[in-house]
């Protein structure tokens, strides 16, 4: 399984970046970010600079044209915090959440911390979601859908007005998803994965609380 990350963040978030270089071994990472930083390549981790329009939508497209060789892909914004998994009273190496994440038995699914982080998205973000290569080859000629008007605006206002289509990119790539379902594809699915912490925007920061 290979990773693309929307690194809108960087230096911000470098511990969830250090857990990447670890996985690169086994899954490689691209980050698509909308600054250069030499931390990237410090890190040995393959990025891009991009415009910082159509979100993390916008990203994970020019991965899919321009990136992407083969493979599954794990599709996550760097807002992601990766929690410690413990089990039978050992933490857990974080690389073996990714493992688990390449066993998924779908075609796409979006992965949530748990019940109230899907409430909180409606039950669709692009914080985190799984694509498999086949869903991979039925997107590369249509494309990810994105908002081309969202020039990097999260938020409900801009300097110069309202932010009309900041959640467009999350409402068309699930459109997509219905076309991709109609031709047979196993999408639309909903995956809890208590060890991501998801970011939020705008209005669903009042729901950090209650995760």
């Amino acid at each position: 399984m290979n990773i693309c990350v929307c690194g809108w963040h960087g230096r911000e978030y470098d511990k969830f970046y250090m857990h990447l270089y670890k996985a690169n071994k086994t899954h490689p990472v691209t980050v698509i970010a909308k600054k250069r930083d030499t931390y990237w390549w410090e890190t040995d981790l393959r990025y891009e600079v991009i415009a910082n329009d159509g979100l993390e939508w916008a990203a994970y497209n020019y991965y899919l044209e321009n990136m992407w060789n083969g493979g599954d892909v794990l599709f996550i914004h760097d807002d992601v915090t990766l929690l410690p998994v413990i089990q039978d009273g050992e933490t857990k190496p974080v690389v073996e959440l990714f493992d688990e994440i390449s066993k998924l038995p779908y075609d796409q699914a979006y992965l949530f911390q748990g019940r109230v982080d899907d409430v909180a998205n409606v039950g669709h973000h692009g914080r985190a979601l799984f694509v498999s290569a086949g869903l991979m080859e039925w997107l590369k000629p249509r494309g990810i859908w994105y908002d081309v008007h969202n020039h990097g605006y999260t938020g409900g206002k801009k300097p110069d007005g309202p932010v009309r289509h900041y959640n467009e990119g999350t409402r068309t790539f699930n459109e997509l998803m219905t076309v991709a379902k109609r031709d047979g594809y196993n999408v639309l699915n909903k995956v809890y994965v208590p060890a991501l912490r998801m970011g939020h925007r705008g209005i669903l920061k009042d729901w950090e609380e209650l995760l």
